[in-house]
C-alpha cells in the first residue's frame, strides 16, 4: 500500500520534462573574446533554461569606463540564433512573459545595443533562474574593429545565506529520516523494554523537531529568495515545489504515532497503518520537493528524478542515523542504556547502513554524469572541487564505519563512542557540502567541455608531385585568412606555380596572393563551428591544375581555455561506471544474503549436535 502511494505521488509531483535547476550562460553573440568588424546592433545571451526577465540586468562598459544599462530586454525561446532565411515561427520573439509556461527550456535574452564606436567593450550581466530562483552572473568582452582578451570562465559562487539555509533544511530532514530508521529498524535489538520505550519517545521528539526545524529553515530561505526576485516568483513552478516539500515536512512533524510511537494508550485498529502511510507520504513529498529545488540533471525524466530522490533520502537517512547513534553512545548513562543493548543497537545498524551507502554510491555516480562535464570541470570550478571534497568525506566516513564494525566484534561498544562521534561529524560536514552543491552552479560551462572534434591547426599532405600545407587563422567563425604553402617535389620541376585558389564549403573560389616564394594567402569566411571542406587548386604553366580537398575543423568562437587534463565529456563514462557499480552491488548483496542465510540455517544444527553430545556424556 505504501509503495503504491509513493509511486502515485511521484507520478503526480515529478515533471516529465527536462530539468537542470540552474540557468547558466551557454553561448552569446558576440562571444567572449570576439572581434567584429562591424558594430552589432544587439546583444544575445543564450541560457540553459528560463530566467526571470524582471530580475535581469545587463550593463555595457566601454574602454573609457562609461557604463550603460541596457533596456528593452526581450526573451526568445530556444538557443539557436535564427538565420536570415528563418521562418517567422522559428525566430519568433516573445515579450516579457515569454516562455513562462516552461521554466526548464532554454531561453535567450536579447538586448538592443546603442551605436558602438571602435574599441573594446565589457558586458556584465546578472539574472535569476525561474526554476529555483538561483542567482547567476558573469562578464564577457568583445571588440569592434579591435582585438580584446576574453574574460574567460565565470562561475557564480553560492551565497552564504543560501548555503546555510539549505544546510539547515538538509540537517532537519536528516534528523527526521534518521529517527525513522533507528526506531523502525534498530530498536527491536534493544532487550531492555524500558530503555527501548525511552529511546522510542526520544526519537519521536527528535523526528518532530527535525522536521519542524527544516520547515522553518525552508520558510526563512523562501523569504530571502523572494527578497531578490519579488513575489512574482510565487506564480512559477518554484512555488509548487516549495509547497510540496513543506507539506512533507509538516507531515513528518505531526504528533501521529506510526512506527516511532510512544503512546501507551490503546489505538484503534488500522491507526498504525494510517500513521505509516502519513509518514511515508511525508518522506516522499519532503525528499521529492527538495530534489526538485536542487540539481536533477540536464535530461531529467522519471529515472533521473527517482535516482536523485533515492540519493537524497538514503544519504540523509544515513547521516541522521549515524548522528543519532553517536548521541546515544555518548549519552548512554543519562539514557540508562546498558552496554550490551548499545552494542546490539550499533551492530543492528550494519545492514541498514550498508544498504543506504550502496544506494548513495550508485546513484551518486549516475547523477554526477549530469553536473560535471569533464575532468577539467571537476578540477578548476568551485562546484567540481566541492563535489570531490564531498566524495572524499564520504570515503572517510565509510572507513570509520568499517573500523567501528570490526572493533565491535572484540571490544565493548562504549569504547567505540569516539569513533562514532567523529563519523557523525563527518556526516554533518557531508550535508553542508551537499547544501553548497545545491546552491552552486554545476560544472557544465561550455569552455570546459569539448562539444565536437578538436579544432584543426594545420593540414600537411602530398598531392600529386606537390607538398601542400594549409592553415587558417584565427580559425573562428567569420573572417579568416587561409595560408597555403606549395612545394614542388619533382626534379626537374615542371614549372613555377602561377596561382592558387581556395574554396571553403560551398562558397566561391577566392584567388590567393603570393606572400613569399612558396606561401600564398587568401581571405576567406569560415562557417559555424564544426567540420567544413576546404578545396585548394594550384595552377602551373603547361599542366592541368592540381586540386586537393581537405577537411578542416573550425574552432569555437570566443576564448579557448588551455586544457589542464582533459575537456572530453565524461557523462558517458560516469553513466557506464554507475551501471557497473549497480551490477557489482547487486552481486555483492546476493552473495552476502546467501551467506547470511547459510549461517542462519546452520545455527539450529549446531544446537542439536550440542544437545546430543550433552546427552551422550550424561
Amino acid at each position: 500500500m505504501v509503495l503504491g502511494l509513493v509511486v502515485a505521488v511521484a507520478g503526480v509531483v515529478l515533471p516529465a520534462g527536462t530539468s537542470q535547476a540552474h540557468a547558466y550562460l551557454a553561448a552569446s553573440s558576440p562571444a567572449d573574446g570576439d572581434s567584429v568588424e562591424r558594430a552589432p546592433d544587439r546583444l544575445r545571451l543564450d541560457f540553459s533554461e528560463h530566467v526571470q526577465l524582471a530580475s535581469t540586468r545587463i550593463t555595457l562598459v566601454d574602454q573609457e569606463g562609461h557604463a550603460t544599462i541596457l533596456g528593452n530586454l526581450e526573451l526568445e525561446s530556444g538557443t539557436p540564433e535564427p538565420g536570415p532565411d528563418a521562418a517567422p515561427d522559428e525566430a519568433a520573439t516573445a515579450g516579457p512573459g515569454a516562455g513562462a509556461e516552461d521554466t526548464e527550456s532554454p531561453v535567450s535574452v536579447v538586448a538592443p545595443l546603442p551605436d558602438l564606436r571602435q574599441g573594446a567593450y565589457h558586458v556584465a550581466w546578472e539574472t535569476l533562474s525561474s526554476d529555483d530562483l538561483h542567482r547567476t552572473a558573469g562578464v564577457l568582452a568583445f571588440g569592434v574593429g579591435d582585438t580584446v582578451d576574453a574574460v574567460g570562465l565565470s562561475e557564480t559562487a553560492p551565497e552564504g545565506t543560501e548555503v546555510l539555509g539549505r544546510w539547515a533544511v538538509l540537517a532537519g530532514l536528516a534528523l527526521a529520516l534518521g529517527s525513522l530508521v533507528v526506531s523502525t529498524l534498530l530498536l527491536s535489538s534493544v532487550g531492555d523494554e524500558r530503555a527501548r520505550t525511552r529511546l522510542r519517545r526520544r526519537l519521536t521528539r527528535l523526528r518532530r523537531a527535525g522536521a519542524a526545524g527544516a520547515a522553518l529553515a525552508a520558510l526563512a530561505l523562501l523569504i530571502v529568495e523572494l527578497s531578490r526576485s519579488g513575489t512574482e516568483a510565487l506564480s512559477t513552478p518554484y512555488a509548487v515545489k516549495w509547497a510540496a516539500r513543506t507539506a512533507g515536512l509538516v507531515l513528518l512533524a505531526l504528533p501521529g504515532a506510526g512506527p516511532v510511537a510512544a503512546d501507551r494508550r490503546p489505538r484503534a485498529r488500522g491507526t498504525s497503518s494510517v500513521d505509516t502511510v502519513v509518514l511515508g507520504l511525508g518522506v516522499v513529498l519532503a525528499c521529492v520537493g527538495t530534489v526538485l529545488l536542487g540539481h536533477v540533471g540536464a535530461r531529467g525524466g522519471p529515472t533521473w528524478y527517482l535516482a536523485a530522490t533515492l540519493h537524497l533520502a538514503s544519504g540523509a537517512a544515513w547521516a541522521g542515523a549515524v548522528t543519532l547513534l553517536a548521541g546515544t553512545a555518548t549519552r548512554r548513562r543519562p539514557l540508562r542504556l546498558g552496554g550490551g543493548d548499545l552494542g546490539s543497537l550499533l551492530r543492528a545498524f550494519r545492514w541498514p547502513a550498508a544498504g543506504l551507502v550502496t544506494v548513495v554510491g550508485v546513484t551518486g555516480v549516475l547523477l554526477a554524469s549530469d553536473v560535471v562535464g569533464s575532468v577539467d570541470a571537476a578540477l578548476v570550478t568551485v562546484y567540481g572541487r566541492v563535489l570531490l571534497l564531498k566524495s572524499g568525506l564520504v570515503a572517510v566516513a565509510l572507513l570509520l564505519a568499517l573500523w567501528t564494525t570490526l572493533a565491535l566484534r572484540t571490544r565493548p561498544a562504549a569504547r567505540s563512542a569516539t569513533r562514532i562521534a567523529v563519523e557523525a561529524t563527518v556526516a554533518v560536514g557531508v550535508l553542508g557540502l551537499a547544501a553548497a552543491l545545491a546552491s552552486g552552479q554545476p560544472a557544465l560551462q561550455p569552455e570546459l567541455v569539448s562539444s565536437g572534434p578538436t579544432a584543426s591547426t594545420i593540414v600537411d599532405r602530398h598531392v600529386a608531385d606537390l607538398q601542400e600545407t594549409l592553415t587558417l587563422r584565427p580559425n573562428r567563425p567569420g573572417a579568416s585568412i587561409a595560408f597555403v604553402d606549395v612545394l614542388d617535389t619533382r626534379r626537374p620541376s615542371i614549372g613555377p606555380v602561377l596561382g592558387v585558389t581556395v574554396t571553403v564549403g560551398r562558397g566561391r573560389p577566392v584567388e590567393a596572393s603570393r606572400v613569399d616564394g612558396t606561401r600564398w594567402a587568401a581571405p576567406v569566411t569560415l562557417p559555424a563551428t564544426g567540420t567544413t571542406p576546404v578545396r585548394v587548386d594550384v595552377r602551373r604553366r603547361g599542366v592541368d591544375p592540381v586540386s586537393a580537398d581537405h577537411t578542416w575543423v573550425v574552432g569555437r568562437a570566443g576564448a579557448v581555455r588551455p586544457i589542464l587534463v582533459s575537456t572530453a565529456p565524461v557523462a558517458g563514462s560516469l553513466r557506464a561506471s554507475g551501471a557497473v557499480l549497480l551490477v557489482l552491488a547487486g552481486l555483492g548483496w546476493w552473495f552476502a544474503l546467501q551467506r547470511r542465510r547459510a549461517r542462519s540455517s546452520a545455527e539450529p544444527l549446531l544446537v542439536v549436535e550440542s544437545v546430543r553430545e550433552e546427552g551422550v556424556q550424561a
